[in-house]
């Protein structure tokens, strides 16, 4: 049975990604229950550790992830305009501590959560061949930077990355 790591797992997609994986692995979830609606499903999030990313979590886990699914992201187009460094801290400089630890234990998978907001806004259907160059957020922004982190890191450590 594979081990997973889920982070964000009381965020929305995170929640219901572990309900379904419940079933047939074992998932350790971790989230910091900073929104109203992650506390409210915390109760219902099976394995959950309440904590912050920013520290060594994975070092602590008594089964070690095979797998490990980044979905913890400070989220909102708008708020991050006005809370740049919120953003950099949440989305960027933790996913680095996610991806470091995921070295630290050997882990080789890791799928994580990208955004849309990546892309330029253009009146056509978005698609992974849309120009992202030109962000309209500090989110968008962010989360490219995540992207691009992902694929250095994983590239320099033989690590198999998939963004979603």
């Amino acid at each position: 049975m594979c081990n997973i790591l889920i982070t964000g797992a009381a965020g929305f997609l995170g929640f219901h990604l572990q309900q379904k994986l419940n079933a047939n692995y074992k998932v350790t979830c971790i989230d910091n229950l900073q929104t109203s609606a992650s506390k409210a499903r915390a109760k219902l999030v099976q394995n959950l550790i309440v904590e912050n990313i920013e520290s060594n979590f994975i070092d602590r886990l008594n089964n070690k992830p095979e797998l490990v699914i980044h979905l913890a992201a400070e989220t909102g187009v708008g708020p991050s305009n006005e809370n740049t460094s919120l953003y950099l801290q949440q989305n960027v400089a933790n996913t680095l501590n996610v991806l470091n630890q995921c070295r630290a234990n050997k882990v080789k998978y890791f799928i994580y959560a990208s955004s849309s907001s990546v892309y330029e806004p253009q009146e056509t259907p978005m698609s992974e061949d849309s120009p992202c160059s030109k962000h309209v957020s500090f989110y968008g922004t962010s989360k490219f930077l995540c992207e691009q982190l992902v694929r250095n890191f994983c590239f320099q450590n033989d690590m198999v990355a998939i963004g979603l």
